[in-house]
């Protein structure tokens, strides 16, 4: 019996293989689980920057919608609002604006006023392009990715001076009286 237990001493337990045996599973799965988190963190980054995008080009309509021919203000309202929520591997953001008539045809925003009935509108397209940090990724789009978001909105009319005359269609307010009984 002796010789029993010296030969069950020398045999490694049960326990020490199954430790060496989740080491080695935990070192073949490793890999592949931080290759999934990095995607993940970079199609994460991507549906981020493209919000900010978004958002910038309706800040660029909001601010275009009021001003339409001031093309310097709708750029510097969509690059503030992307310039706050910036992050690595976002490029130089491009801005861009049209109008259009009711119709739809493309025309000069100056040609744009509104106030006369259904007005004319105006689109901002914002452009930028995304680099992944994830080098597979990366390797698979050929570096970067063009976003591109737009927004549009209606030109809004002008109130007319006191001088001047109302647009077609519309008529002055008048006021209003209210008696209590």
């Amino acid at each position: 019996m002796g010789s029993m237990l010296r030969v069950s001493r020398l045999r490694p337990s049960r326990r020490s293989r199954s430790k060496g045996q989740t080491l080695v599973e935990f070192a073949i799965i490793l890999p592949a689980f931080l290759l999934l988190l990095l995607v993940a963190v970079d199609f994460g980054r991507l549906f981020f920057s493209y919000i900010a995008i978004s958002n910038a080009a309706r800040e660029g309509a909001a601010y275009g919608a009021a001003n339409p021919t001031n093309t310097v203000g709708i750029r510097q309202h969509a690059t503030q609002e992307t310039s706050s929520q910036n992050q690595q591997g976002a490029g130089a953001v491009t801005v861009a604006s049209a109008c259009a008539n009711t119709v739809g045809a493309t025309i000069a925003c100056s040609a744009a006023s509104g106030g006369a009935g259904i007005g004319n509108s105006i689109r901002v397209t914002v452009t930028q392009p995304f680099t992944f940090l994830t080098p597979i990724i990366s390797d698979v789009f050929i570096g970067s990715v063009q976003m591109q978001a737009s927004a549009s909105a209606m030109v809004l009319g002008f109130a007319p001076s006191p001088n001047s005359t109302a647009p077609a269609g519309c008529s002055a307010p008048t006021l209003a009286t209210f008696s209590v009984v």
